[in-house]
């Protein structure tokens, strides 16, 4: 898993030598959100997101590199174990509409999932949590992605909507980005 938090990075300074050495009409990016997912997990309820996403724009066209991870929601008081997570990792291309300050962009690609599921009781710690379990899945699905971003000359600000749809379990998400690099 380590790897794959290094990866966005590795992506940005790779893409920024590129972009640095040819067209100004090139930009790099990297975004870090915070936001939320909707029907994640198999009791409908959702959870709490957290992203990093490498971008690097050409063109008209935007090549990302996004990883998202997921988790559960529950109260201090009763928070069963392991806890329901999900995590994502995507490649995507996009399509954009650059404005003087603004990006609008919809872009697909592919991704990797991992699930992380409860399985069958294996101690119940009535009042406290109990322990379940630990199921793993991963599945290749699809990714649909739209990004809206407004910028200053180094940061900029925006929102990222995405729907995973893999054979598992379909599930859409927003992250709020604080983004960083050459717009």
């Amino acid at each position: 898993m380590k790897i794959f938090l290094k990866l966005p990075f590795i992506f940005i300074i790779i893409s920024s030598r590129i972009c640095f050495a040819s067209s100004p009409d090139n930009s790099t990016w990297l975004s870090l959100g915070l936001g939320s997912t909707f029907k994640a997990f198999d009791d409908n309820h959702s959870g709490i997101s957290i992203g990093m996403i490498g971008q690097y724009q050409f063109q008209k066209n935007i090549l990302s590199l996004q990883l998202i991870s997921n988790t559960e929601l529950r109260s201090l008081a009763y928070n069963p174990r392991p806890n329901l997570s999900i995590s994502h990792i995507s490649i995507l291309y996009s399509r954009l509409v650059k404005g003087k300050n603004s990006i609008l962009a919809v872009g697909v690609g592919p991704g990797y999932v991992k699930f992380i599921e409860r399985g069958d009781l294996i101690k119940d710690n009535w009042p406290s949590a109990s322990e379940y379990e630990k199921l793993v899945h991963h599945h290749l699905g699809a990714i649909v992605n739209a990004q809206a971003l407004i910028f200053g000359s180094i940061f900029g600000l925006g929102i990222n909507y995405y729907v995973n749809l893999n054979p598992k379990q379909i599930f859409s998400g927003f992250l709020v980005c604080l983004h960083f690099g050459k717009f």
